[in-house]
């Protein structure tokens, strides 16, 4: 490369798995010579795959190809899927509105729009409606998914101000909130009448998922600790991190993967940095707090400065961390029905596997800086972001959609390539320029 004015070194990939790579470099000017070498999962993540994921112990493999599709709003930051499976609804951010999109991806079609300016959680509660929480203001609207010309009704305003979960139980007609500023479970009713199932002794609840075992699973923040709340209303703590979030929280047979995340005191200046990059107007704060969780920021692009794992924590209470950030956070969890994990980064826009052995991959790198929430779709799964806001549907590449480009290789002056050594399965194409 002349300096690093040329395009980068290239390397394309088509349904190949490549182990290793030597590239040695003999200047013009000179009797010298650099060696160019790639075969970690480190040194791949610094490149840029396109239907491909870098998976251990440093191969660059087929992959899955992300579609886009564009969505009205600064940000998608809840989803949930229809109960037959066939539709994913999105909550979006400035404006506040619910899309509907195929589980097989296509345009989000508007479904409603809901008078405050955030949606921050969405539960189908039948065929064909969904219960659907905004902030500010803690407020339920009962949502018809069929009747476009149909408007939000407001069922429930919880005495609270943010609602950041909901769990609909189908047999027992409840659905369960995980609240913030007081940090409690509510539980709703068939007829909208809400009562307090459980506090906890933290601000929010950030997160909310079944156990499986008929209790859920809270994730709390400012503590980060993490409970099995019984519908009885007793609760115990299950881990507690050192760390601010339990952002999400998955389970794949016994085990539990909980998403965690540590965030920088101060950072940017909420109102000004939204200004700047177009964020949501007059939320940028939305607990008047000066806790750094993310809760209580609204998601900006490169803010907030943060640190993120994925810990797995078995029937007996061992706990492993399974996957860090050392520079952002996640936002969401997703496990598929091969035992695979899916997280999702809220400050690069990535997202990665944990697979049953727990070896992790980097499956997809989007355009948008952040993703935001995940939902199942068939072959692959669907992916809300943020900055701005789109629905990725990510699916199986086929032969020819898969790519990787490395970072650039400085030569420092005018070169030329000369020996090309590497490792590959299956049809392959190499590029270089210099």
């Amino acid at each position: 490369d002349n300096g690093g004015k040329m395009k980068p070194l290239r390397r394309v990939v088509y349904c190949a798995t490549f182990t290793a790579f030597l590239w040695s470099a003999p200047l013009a000017l000179a009797a010298t010579t650099q060696s160019f070498v790639q075969t970690t999962v480190e040194d791949f993540e610094e490149g840029e795959a396109s239907g491909t994921l870098v998976a251990p112990p440093g191969q660059v493999e087929a992959g899955l190809q992300p579609q886009r599709f564009a969505a009205d709003a600064a940000f998608l930051w809840a989803s949930t899927l229809s109960a037959d499976g066939k539709t994913a609804y999105f909550g979006s951010g400035d404006p506040g509105r619910v899309y509907s999109v195929s589980a097989n991806g296509g345009t989000p079609r508007l479904v409603a729009s809901l008078p405050e300016p955030w949606v921050t959680a969405m539960a189908a509660i039948d065929t064909d409606t969904l219960l659907v929480a905004t902030t500010p203001g803690a407020k339920l609207y009962r949502v018809s998914t069929k009747d476009a010309s149909a408007k939000p009704k407001e069922v429930a305003h919880l005495d609270t101000e943010h609602v950041w979960a909901l769990v609909h139980d189908a047999k027992t007609r409840l659905t369960y909130a995980a609240t913030g500023v007081t940090g409690k479970v509510a539980v709703i009713d068939a007829q909208s009448k809400v009562k307090t199932l459980w506090t906890a002794d933290d601000q929010h609840l950030v997160s909310l998922v079944p156990d499986g075992t008929g209790n859920l699973l809270a994730g709390s923040a400012e503590k980060a600790i993490l409970f099995r709340v019984g519908t009885n209303g007793q609760a115990r703590a299950i881990a507690d991190f050192e760390s601010q979030e339990v952002r999400a929280i998955v389970t794949v047979g016994d085990a539990i993967y909980v998403a965690v995340n540590s965030f920088e005191a101060g950072g940017e200046d909420n109102q000004s940095s939204n200004k700047e990059k177009g964020a949501a107007k007059g939320i940028a704060l939305v607990t008047g707090g000066s806790s750094p969780a993310a809760p209580g920021k609204l998601p900006r692009p490169g803010a907030p400065k943060a640190k993120g794992a994925v810990y797995r924590i078995e029937a007996e209470g061992a706990v492993e961390s399974v996957l860090t950030l050392a520079q952002g956070y996640f936002t969401s969890l997703l496990a598929d029905k091969a035992g695979n994990v899916f997280a999702s980064a809220g400050s690069e826009g990535k997202v990665y596997r944990i697979d049953p052995q727990r070896n992790t991959s980097l499956v997809l790198d989007l355009p948008e800086r952040q993703a935001l929430t995940l939902v199942a779709a068939p072959g692959g799964f669907l992916v809300g972001s943020g900055d701005t806001g789109a629905v990725f549907a990510a699916a199986q590449s086929s032969a020819g959609q898969s790519s990787y480009l490395s970072k650039v290789f400085d030569a420092g002056r005018f070169a030329k390539w000369g020996q090309l050594r590497y490792g590959a399965q299956g049809a392959v194409t190499l590029e270089t320029r210099s």
